[in-house]
């Protein structure tokens, strides 16, 4: 298995096989390149020198054949330029003064001029720019020249006359082939050294790198034995990870019996824990005399309910409900009496109240009521009802005159405008303490007269 996978590995090449190779073609391109650029500029510049040098050739035999057929008299001057201009090569002629004054010009073509328009240069050959136009049009296949030279003047008056022509050279050759062997050969011996080195590289280097990393990112690949073999730092590395594998799956399996072992003990363990978290949830949030929520929990959930009611605009109502002589029925009959009376007030506000509502044992013998969305009238129906039920049920319970009963404050979120959660808390306390003032077993709304007095 090991064997077929690694020939079909081989097969592939790697990353870094194609990064290297891409690499290698790269330079090859830019050696090329440059070789290129290199035998252009040579040939360019061998070229000019060719061609100044052939343009300094005509400067003699135009200087003789002007001298032949020069005059003084300047009725003689255009057929002095013609005979200049018989030449093939030649495509403007320009006569100068001694001051520097152009006496004459003829050209075969009108733009030929355009080369003689400066004072002459004696005895010498400038070249035009390659975009001259001669005829009208850029001539891109021949080089143009100006030579200039001089001529003596037949009278003193006169003095040293000068002789300007455009003449047309074609582009002589300038051992082009010559260069494009060398760079060529130079390109080729490079190609095929690239070549050679990419070679061994693959046999010696990336091949032996790719199965290293195939050997250490498959489990369970057989360790290549011409690789694990070899004497270099390669085969050591190859033989050192092969022996390290060998030691982690020994591990690998004694942790997986290991975990077995403790998945059971894990799963029990996590069973009674849940169960332990929710028994102490129940304790921590619920008083356990009275069955409802604690002081805790509505410390924690009321500002929510405060904030988000008040987003919403909407109404929310809180009721403090305190119970009347309960004392005296402790004094009287014991305190499990007592607790029979809290135990039926916790579960008659559980049962008159909504899902949504909160009870809440406040503390002692007081209780709160939190009723999202619930309105003042709402509440005060609610809290008689409850008055009514608790008096009549502890009444029978007691055997006491008077019987316990229950005395409420309410306040709203929306009757009462409070700014926190707190000024409506404190609101509600305050209108049960009016109520308390105001004779017990009745409700006092905060802002308003207590109602339903027993």
């Amino acid at each position: 298995m090991g064997t077929a996978e690694s020939s079909q590995a081989s097969g592939r090449r790697s990353p870094l096989e194609r990064s290297l190779q891409w690499r290698i073609v790269l330079a090859l391109a830019v050696t090329a390149f440059a070789g290129v650029a290199l035998l252009a500029i040579q040939s360019a510049r061998q070229q000019a020198r060719l061609q100044s040098a052939m343009a300094l050739q005509w400067v003699e035999p135009l200087r003789a054949k002007a001298a032949m057929a020069w005059s003084d008299d300047a009725a003689c001057t255009d057929w002095n330029i013609e005979r200049l201009l018989d030449h093939a090569a030649v495509r403007a002629v320009a006569y100068w003064g001694g001051d520097g004054k152009r006496l004459a010009a003829r050209a075969l073509q009108q733009n030929d001029l355009a080369g003689l328009d400066s004072p002459p240069v004696l005895d010498g050959a400038v070249p035009l720019a390659r975009n001259f136009k001669p005829a009208g049009r850029v001539d891109k296949s021949h080089a143009y020249y100006r030579i200039d030279f001089s001529l003596p003047g037949t009278t003193k008056a006169s003095g040293p006359r000068a002789v300007s022509a455009v003449v047309r050279l074609n582009d002589p050759p300038a051992g082009f082939w010559d260069w494009s062997v060398a760079v060529g050969s130079l390109v080729a011996v490079a190609g095929i050294v690239f070549v050679l080195l990419l070679r061994w590289l693959r046999r010696n280097v990336l091949r032996p790198m790719e199965a290293l990393r195939r050997l250490a990112s498959t489990a369970h690949l057989e360790t290549d034995t011409e690789l694990a073999a070899r004497s270099d730092e390669l085969g050591e590395l190859a033989r050192a990870m092969s022996d390290l594998r060998e030691e982690t799956a020994t591990w690998r399996e004694h942790a997986w019996r290991v975990e077995r072992r403790m998945d059971s003990r894990v799963a029990e363990q996590t069973k009674s824990i849940s169960r332990d978290l929710k028994q102490m949830q129940r304790e921590i949030w619920i008083d356990a005399l009275t069955g409802v929520k604690n002081r805790r929990l509505m410390q924690e959930r009321l500002p929510a309910i405060f904030d988000a009611q008040r987003a919403a605009k909407k109404d929310l109502t809180i009721v403090m409900l305190d119970l009347d002589h309960f004392k005296q029925l402790n004094d009287a009959r014991g305190h499990t009496a007592g607790d029979e009376v809290l135990a039926f007030a916790g579960e008659l506000l559980r049962q008159c109240t909504r899902e949504e509502d909160l009870v809440v044992r406040y503390g002692g013998d007081e209780f709160a009521l939190i009723l999202p969305g619930m309105h003042v009238k709402e509440s005060v129906a609610l809290v008689e009802r409850i008055l009514a039920m608790f008096r009549q049920r502890t009444r029978v319970m007691t055997r006491l005159d008077p019987p316990p009963g229950m005395t409420a404050g309410i306040a709203s979120l929306q009757a009462n405008h409070p700014t926190t959660y707190q000024d409506l808390l404190k609101m509600a306390d305050q209108a049960l303490y009016a109520a308390k003032r105001a004779g017990r077993g009745q409700a006092s709304v905060s802002g308003h007269v207590a109602t339903g007095a027993a």
